[in-house]
């Protein structure tokens, strides 16, 4: 049975709810809902023939592309099989004696840290804040780190720190000898990423990691493919702790097709940002529920009433053959909240139709 550990496993969820996967409308994971660029699947296709060869254990061709398109040096980036790989990666060379994750927040972090036997310490936003995450709140909570899990924009809640705030904290720990992890894996969602990206700060800040992540944005979680820059040096350290041939020929030449794919880019946070403004405002008209602001393609959710919780939600709607993601494993949050990806116009009015009718089965429905 699936676990809710995750949001995306469709197959599991098929078995459970007794629904063709194909049949499956996918709210629980925060995947383009434009799919891939066109460009990816020729890309692809083109390559197919290379599976017979062992990829290029450097992805030279592919760091070459991404130092390109950010003006970073080559030295500064190594591409992994997925930003969730990195993370362990990040753990394994780093080998903090305790690390601070700042919750809710993707549970790759603590999963990683407790694989290398790092001490957490979890620092929680507050919903009377709206989650909202806070540079203050973090640097009171430096004390006895070695390394920092900031996720910005962060998942679960959609809320983003400005880049001023994070060069700040970044700042705060470098005089400590801190290592920042700075995960931007849903930035590229946002309206403006710019103003919370710190990819390019990275030649001010030794102790800066940043993560990316192919999977969301260009709709290929099926490829595994992320990336982390930072220091030439750690970067290296990094590489060391990497296994041979981390990313397929595949995932390699999907990279290489995606990254000049701009009008796509566009494309999505146009639609981004007109159906996540459509969401909230609906959901925000249903009894029982609240909506929390988002910068990005997700939506956190609570549920206000006392007979009813997320983990009962999510079965009433997986019978209808759409999914959510049960939030309730995230630190900090509770089997009241759950959390929606913002999909098209059609798939979204969908959902809200099954949410009235979850929420309100015994209420009388005009044809």
């Amino acid at each position: 049975m699936f676990d809710g550990m995750h949001g995306g496993d469709v197959r599991g969820a098929s078995l459970e709810f007794g629904i063709a996967s194909e049949d499956l409308l996918d709210f629980s994971a925060n995947i383009n809902p434009l799919g891939f660029p066109e460009e990816v699947r020729q890309s692809i296709s083109a390559h197919l023939k290379q599976i017979s060869q062992y990829p290029d254990p450097l992805c030279t061709e592919l760091r070459e592309a991404l130092s390109a398109r950010h003006g970073l040096d080559v030295r500064r980036i190594l591409v992994g099989n997925g930003s969730c790989a990195l993370i362990h990666r990040i753990m394994e060379a780093i080998r903090p004696a305790r690390a601070l994750i700042c919750a809710p927040a993707f549970g790759e972090y603590a999963a990683a840290a407790r694989r290398f036997e790092a001490e957490i310490k979890v620092l929680l936003s507050r919903e009377a804040d709206g989650f909202a995450l806070n540079g203050n709140r973090i640097a009171e909570a430096l004390d006895g780190v070695a390394l920092v899990f900031l996720c910005n924009p962060n998942n679960p809640t959609g809320q983003a720190m400005a880049q001023a705030d994070v060069r700040t904290s970044a700042e705060q720990c470098r005089r400590r000898g801190i290592a920042l992890v700075v995960d931007e894996a849903f930035v590229e969602f946002s309206d403006d990423p710019k103003r919370f990206s710190v990819l390019n700060a990275i030649r001010d800040f030794e102790n800066l990691l940043v993560l990316r992540s192919f999977t969301k944005l260009y709709g290929c979680p099926g490829l595994r493919l992320g990336y982390a820059v930072g220091a030439p040096e750690v970067i290296e350290k990094i590489t060391r702790c990497q296994e041979p041939w981390a990313v397929s020929t595949l995932a390699q030449a999907a990279g290489i097709a995606a990254l000049p794919c701009e009008d796509f880019r566009e494309r999505t946070r146009r639609l981004i940002h007109s159906e996540r403004a459509f969401l909230f405002q609906r959901l925000s008209r249903i009894a029982g529920i609240r909506p929390f602001p988002s910068e990005v393609n997700f939506l956190l959710i609570k549920i206000e009433r006392s007979d009813l919780d997320a983990v009962t939600l999510r079965s009433r709607l997986g019978k209808k053959g759409l999914l959510i993601r049960d939030a309730s494993s995230f630190d900090g949050l509770d089997n009241s909240f759950f959390r929606i990806a913002v999909r098209i116009h059609e798939e979204n009015e969908r959902l809200l139709r099954a949410l009235e009718e979850a929420l309100h089965p015994s209420v009388e429905r005009k044809a």
